[in-house]
């Protein structure tokens, strides 16, 4: 017994999608030229029917899958964690903004540094004509 609400909302969506396919056909059987919805158009829909209708409930008790199949478990396995990946992603962006600020730093550092060797020099060199 797995409770998790993802097996749910994988089977609500394959839900809408039969639903869909099974209206689109309804459709056509009534109207012969009634425009046909390809795969993509047919899983962007049933998407937008998860997210208004969602998984039907949202009751803790009744998110307990019983029949949690082994092919669910891989597929749940080998998913990506967009969550921990997206927190990757930020991570890396942080690390490169602040090699970028240090590179910036660096490159301004030694720019100050050249100015400040040649105003000694040609502080030396009055110095020196003065002499």
């Amino acid at each position: 017994m797995l409770l998790f609400k993802y097996p749910q909302m994988k089977r609500a969506l394959l839900n809408y999608k039969e639903d869909i396919t099974n209206e689109q056909a309804e459709a056509r059987e009534e109207d012969p030229e009634a425009e046909v919805m390809d795969e993509d158009e047919i899983e962007a829909l049933a998407y937008n029917r998860l997210m208004e209708q969602g998984v039907g409930t949202n009751e803790l008790s009744e998110c307990v899958c019983q029949d949690y199949t082994d092919e669910e478990i891989r597929n749940d396995t080998t998913a990506i964690d967009y969550d921990h990946a997206i927190e990757e992603v930020e991570r890396v962006e942080e690390h490169r903004k602040q090699q970028q600020l240090e590179l910036i730093k660096d490159q301004e550092r030694q720019r100050l540094e050249q100015e400040f060797m040649l105003l000694q020099r040609a502080d030396k060199e009055k110095e020196e004509k003065l002499i």
